[in-house]
């Protein structure tokens, strides 16, 4: 069993000439996120505070083995 604990920023701009996916403005989101190894698996939880807004986002991610290199 391993873990690993590390925090992230993501900068990000949606280029779709359509309103439907959000913001045309560039998106700034910092966080956290924990990756658990057990018995070969990832389980990833990631959170995020987006910059702007202030809106939060919580996640899990499931990586099998030959995909979870980090």
């Amino acid at each position: 069993m391993t873990v690993k604990l590390g925090p992230f920023l993501d900068i990000g701009n949606i280029t779709d000439p359509s309103t439907v996916l959000g913001s045309r403005k560039w998106l700034f989101d910092t966080g956290a996120e924990a990756k658990l190894r057990v018995f070969g698996t990832v389980v990833a939880f990631s959170y995020g505070k987006d910059l702007r807004s202030g809106n939060n986002a919580f996640y899990v991610t499931l990586l099998p083995q030959n995909l979870s290199k980090n």
